[in-house]
């Protein structure tokens, strides 16, 4: 009688957590790809702006998600300047709500009301060596890459460097600390 109490009284204890942690791990996953839209499968970046659109960065260009359908960014034929590359490497939202694109040849600022773009200055020998790029609540534009640690510069709208070696992550904490993942060195704050 004693166990059959005990063992009562311990499934009424653990059933009802069980039950609140199988509710919790559920997950509503929905497939969205090229059949509904997406440029392509091969997604290489996701953000989302202050209009609470979903932006994601693929391989054949940019495109925005407003909960329905899909709005592709690339150059083709009607807009051969929008993009000098399809291949959207990373994307990161500034304070001013436009959009840092980093493709595989080249850095834009991509306004999302007027669908154009403004080419950043960018040295060459560093294009194809960008791991991450961060807006910080000042405002500042860092990129990480291979080579060091840049910051742009509005007045020649192109990147200074501040501080070389490989920069593979950054991350700004709720103090304003600027984290500096490296390769090889640990991390820089």
């Amino acid at each position: 009688m004693k166990n059959i109490v005990l063992t009562l009284l311990f499934l009424l204890l653990v059933l009802p957590f069980s039950a609140a942690n199988h509710n919790l791990t559920k997950i509503d996953v929905t497939n969205l790809n090229v059949n509904s839209g997406l440029a392509s499968n091969e997604v290489t970046c996701i953000l989302q702006d202050d209009l609470g659109f979903m932006w994601f960065g693929t391989t054949n260009g940019l495109c925005r998600y407003d909960g329905y359908q899909f709005k592709t960014y690339r150059s083709d034929y009607l807009s051969p300047s929008l993009f000098v590359s399809n291949h959207i490497l990373l994307i990161e939202k500034d304070h001013e709500g436009k959009i840092w694109v980093v493709t595989a040849k080249e850095v834009v600022i991509f306004n999302p009301v007027t669908g154009q773009t403004t080419s950043v200055t960018t040295d060459p020998q560093i294009l194809n060596k960008i791991k991450t790029i961060l807006v910080t609540r000042q405002g500042d534009i860092l990129l990480g890459t291979t080579t060091g640690l840049f910051v742009y510069n509005k007045s020649i709208s192109g990147f200074d460097l501040l501080r070389k070696g490989y920069v593979r992550s950054l991350y700004e904490d709720s103090r304003g600390y600027i984290w500096i993942g490296t390769w090889g060195r640990g991390f820089l704050r």
